[in-house]
This record gives C-alpha cells, sequence and structure tokens, in this order.
C-alpha cells in the first residue's frame, strides 16, 4: 500500500493528502509535540525478535513516522488510552449500579406533593 501526501511546512501550509493520512498526521503531530513537551526523560528498554523489529518499522514507515520509537510511543499509548477510557467507564458503570439499586434497597418515603399527586391520580382513575 503505498500513500501519496505532499506537505509543504511553509506558508501557506498546506497538506495534500488522503483525510485518513491528514487525520494520522494531525495525531501523530499532537502526540509527538505532548510527548516532547514534557521536561524529564526515561528509558524503556524491551528485546523484540529480528521479525518483530523488521514488522514495526515497516508499519513505521507506512504510518509516516520518523523513528521507530515515535511509532512504539504513539502505538503504546494510544492503547495506554484505550484500556484507560474502558477501565473508567466500567467504573462510572459500577457506580451508576451501585446508585441505583442504593436508591432501590433503601427507598426514600414519599413526601406530602408526591403523596398528593398519588391522590389526584387515584381519583382521576377510580382507584381507592
Amino acid at each position: 500500500m503505498t500513500i501519496h501526501c505532499r506537505v509543504v511546512l511553509h506558508p501557506p501550509r498546506r497538506l495534500r493528502c488522503s483525510t485518513e493520512t491528514f487525520r494520522t498526521f494531525v495525531l501523530f503531530t499532537d502526540l509527538y509535540s505532548t510527548f516532547m513537551e514534557t521536561k524529564e526523560k526515561t528509558r524503556f528498554d524491551t528485546r523484540l525478535s529480528k521479525e518483530q523489529k523488521d514488522y514495526f518499522e515497516y508499519a513505521s514507515r507506512l504510518g509516516g513516522f520518523k523513528t521507530l520509537s515515535d511509532f512504539i510511543l504513539t502505538s503504546a499509548k494510544n492503547h495506554a488510552d484505550q484500556i484507560i477510557g474502558r477501565h473508567e467507564q466500567i467504573l462510572a458503570t459500577e457506580k451508576d449500579r451501585e446508585v441505583f439499586f442504593h436508591a432501590l434497597l433503601h427507598p426514600k418515603k414519599p413526601n406530602a406533593r408526591l403523596r398528593k399527586a398519588a391522590d389526584r391520580y387515584k381519583k382521576a382513575t377510580g382507584q381507592k
């Protein structure tokens, strides 16, 4: 698969490529600038097989990343965002479930307005 894209960084700053490539470019530049803004750097080392490294380098080139490190960091960040998003969604769901069942198991007593509304409903429907 070949992606043809022409990027002109001098005025008028035009980007000519497919919409998906543009989204990838914008996402990459946003993530890259976020990563580069951090002042303190740490190191992360890992061992890969030759096949894995070749595979990741191929994907990195197809994605238009400058280096394999940029590709790995961006991919790891995207995957981490997905995992954290699912986790936070589950936590919100658990909190909602807790509130819902607490309200079911410990209902509040009806106030005067609710009792009057129930009386009006009973009169209107002919119930006692």
